[in-house]
Order: structure tokens, then sequence, then C-alpha cells
């Protein structure tokens, strides 16, 4: 893993259906050089695909994540998958892992038999998406945005070809929607990554908790991008890469120091899994429905 691979690993979490051609642009490099580190990356399963979320809004549902620090032995990612409201894992150093839920109730909590199987309960649970409670609808969820987001479940970079003979629509109707979906804030694809696996540069991600959403502007580091910023509590999703993983734990300490910070949890990325089925079963019952306004 070198400072190229992390930049296309940056353009993938910032446009996961961009081409090679259009990745190879924004990083100064050949198309035929993007798809060999990315044939690469995915032989070693360093790249181990997208995640797809829809919104938990699509099914009335509420986005939790809550952050564990496993006590006794790690569980398998199908394990923590089997529990209902789970709709992704994500495994940061070693016993640490991040679950979101999506749960029926807005003031739920994580299940007991969930934290009994990590040893305890969650340091810390975030919910990214009550703001959302408070604004505007969003509009209305078609039968074919349902279609589109079944077919982007099994790969949501692949061509639009193969993407429209998954949904019986045409390419075109494929991208507007899919675009229209991302636009809205109703689908999220994230690119999952595990360098644990090679040698070179250490990915990284994490949380950075703030007084206000604003003062994450006073958290200047080399290398680290944030990705998406968070209401409740006023947070940031970052990503980034350092050279080893002591000097991780160097920026994350530097990270704590600044005045503005309340928390930060820097970690590397060791991969994780969505519940692909559990997605699908309810977007395919959501297809028996009326349209309805998010």
């Amino acid at each position: 893993m070198d400072l190229r691979d992390f930049r296309i690993a940056l353009e993938l979490s910032r446009n996961p259906f961009a081409s090679y051609q259009e990745i190879g642009r924004r990083i100064d490099c050949s198309r035929n050089t993007v798809r060999l580190r990315m044939g690469r990356m995915r032989r070693e399963r360093v790249f181990e695909g997208f995640y797809v979320l829809p919104s938990a809004a699509l099914f009335n549902r509420h986005w939790k994540i809550a952050n564990f620090v496993v006590q006794g032995p790690e569980p398998g990612v199908a394990e923590l998958l089997d529990f209902d409201d789970v709709v992704m894992i994500w495994r940061g150093r070693p016993k640490t892992i991040t679950v979101n839920l999506y749960a029926r109730d807005e003031d739920g909590t994580v299940s007991p038999q969930l934290s009994a199987l990590l040893g305890g309960p969650p340091f810390e649970v975030l919910a990214p998406e009550r703001h959302l409670s408070d604004s505007r609808p969003i509009g209305t969820v078609s039968p074919l945005d349902w279609r589109v987001l079944d077919g982007l479940l099994d790969g949501p970079s692949d061509p639009l070809t193969e993407l429209a003979a998954r949904t019986g629509l045409t390419p075109r109707t494929v991208k507007r929607r899919r675009e229209s979906l991302v636009r809205r804030g109703l689908v999220r694809v994230l690119p999952g990554f595990n360098t644990s696996r090679e040698s070179g540069l250490v990915l990284y991600s994490g949380q950075i908790v703030v007084g206000r959403v604003e003062d994450l502007g006073a958290v200047q580091i080399p290398g680290l991008y944030v990705m998406q910023r968070f209401s409740e509590p006023p947070a940031a999703w970052v990503f980034g890469h350092a050279p080893t993983v002591a000097k991780l734990q160097d920026i994350e300490a530097e990270i704590r120091e600044t005045p503005a910070v309340l928390r930060a949890e820097l970690t590397p990325c060791r991969g994780g899994a969505f519940a692909r089925q559990r997605l699908r079963g309810w977007i395919r019952g959501e297809l028996l429905h009326e349209p309805r306004t998010i």
C-alpha cells in the first residue's frame, strides 16, 4: 500500500461510481494504472468491495452507530450480522468493533444479546440521522428507486449495462435514479479496505467529536480527510493514511490535544461487511407498498 493506492482509495470513498479513467484523471495517472492497482488490491483482499447502505429513514428506522471494545474473543463478522437490526460491521484496531444498526425506535437501546456477545455495552452510541427528522421531506420514493437500490446491493460500481440488466431498466434511468438517491442522502456506498493484509501505508478511519460542527476546522492534519459530518453529537467520520501504526497513534494524540476536540478515535482499517440479504428483504418488502414521501 503506497500513496498512490491511498489516493485511489480516497477517490473511491468520495465517488464510488467513478470509472478508472475518472480516477486516473484526478490523481494524474493512466486508466490502466488504476485498473492494475485495483486488481492487485482486490486479489490481496486489501480492497474488500463496497458496502451499500440505504438510509434508515427509508424503512422508518433510525440509524445508530455503536462502538464497542470487545471483552473476550472477537466474534466473527457473520455472527454479528445475525442480529436483526444490524446492517454493517466495521473492525478497527484489535478488540474494537463498530456496529451500524437500524433501530425500530428512535430512542431504542442496543440489544442486551449483542452487548453480551461483545462482552459489555458500547462505550459510545451516535445517532447520525436524528437531525433529518426536523428537515423538510426528501420526496417520494418510487418503485423505480427501490429497484435501483435492489440492483446496487450486488455491485454498485458495476457498469451501467449490468445494473440495467439486474433492474430491468435502461442504463440512462439507472444512472439518473442512482445519482438522485445519492444526492438526496437515501443511499451511501462505502468502499471497504483491510490494510492489515499487507505492508506499506496504514489506512485509517475514525470519528472526531467536537463541541460544535464548525470546530472541525481546527483539526488540521496532513493526510487526514473529513468524509462526513454528524450533528448529534457534533462529529466527523474521517479517513486518512499514516506511515506506521505508531505514527497513527501520534496523530490521534495530537488531535485529542486540540482544544476544540472532545474525543477522537482513529483506527487502522481491518475491513467489515454489510447485511446484504437483510437489506434486500427490506427493499423488496417496500416494493409491495405504495410510493410514499420520506
